[in-house]
């Protein structure tokens, strides 16, 4: 199955994977992260794929000891945190995997 489908794939890089799947026609596939699909209006988004095969981008922030704008960082950390910031991470088709690294 793999060589038949070879000359059928084409290879996108970057944030323009679903402009360029989309281009291809209604019966094209493209593959990416959720949220690169999920403001798509003329894109429809199948579903995710099996745990086994997803590949997760994970965001980790923290702020130095030291740092002189640390009262800054930390309101922006807690803001980012916050269950209005968290439903809209979730709603854009992110993963919200919380502070302790856990699952949702």
């Amino acid at each position: 199955m793999t060589e038949q489908l070879k000359p059928k794939l084409r290879l996108a890089a970057g944030g323009d994977i679903t402009e360029v799947t989309l281009s291809l026609g209604p019966t094209a596939l493209g593959i990416t992260q959720i949220s690169e699909i999920a403001d798509k209006p003329q894109a429809q988004l199948a579903g995710p794929l099996p745990e086994e095969l997803q590949n997760y981008t994970i965001f980790v922030a923290g702020v130095p000891a030291d740092s002189p704008q640390s009262e800054g960082a930390t309101a922006l950390l807690k803001f980012l945190r916050s269950p209005k910031v968290v439903a809209v991470i979730r709603a854009k088709g992110m993963k919200d995997f919380g502070s302790d690294g856990g699952s949702e």
